[in-house]
């Protein structure tokens, strides 16, 4: 005899058929359970308590980008790659903000193109300021891109509150 072969007792595996009742006594309380605590949302926040502070953030995250995005100068000053990137920060805000919005309640608030014109425009920039070219139309492009983003963001929240 080996130490394999030591246990000679017979294994009585999960036999799922003894106790089927079980199972669903168990289905049943996790559906009463979704179907209980779903008027309240998760932890207890409501669609209405999301949609409120998703309104704060957004208007938040479109008035610092909007913010930021002013402070760039024509020139290209020393500052312009931080400032860019708080830009391109609180775009990303705005981004996360929506895909949430989308997972949760089904909807969506901005276009993906919308992002992606405004990360185009944040990239153009920084090539232009790193071969020392002119950013004058870069700053404007952007300036209208966020500008269009903040207006648009005001009309989702506006519209959301009546």
């Amino acid at each position: 005899m080996n130490k394999y072969t030591q246990y000679s007792g017979s294994y009585q595996g999960g036999n799922s058929s003894k106790k089927p009742w079980l199972i669903a006594i168990i289905i049943g309380i996790v559906v009463l359970v979704v179907v209980l605590v779903r008027p309240f949302g998760i932890g207890g926040v409501t669609d209405s308590d999301f949609i409120q502070k998703r309104d704060q953030l957004l208007r938040t995250e479109a008035k610092k980008a909007l913010e930021y995005v002013n402070k760039l100068s024509d020139t290209g000053g020393s500052s312009s790659y931080a400032t860019l990137e708080q830009v391109r920060q609180y775009i990303h805000g705005l981004e996360v903000l929506s895909e949430l919005n989308n997972s949760l309640l089904g909807t969506t608030l901005y276009d993906a193109s919308d992002f992606t014109e405004i990360y185009s425009l944040i990239s153009s920039y920084t090539t232009n300021l790193n071969a020392g070219q002119k950013v004058v139309s870069n700053l404007s492009e952007l300036r209208d891109a966020v500008s269009a983003i903040n207006d648009k963001t005001n009309e989702i929240v506006d519209s959301s509150t009546n």
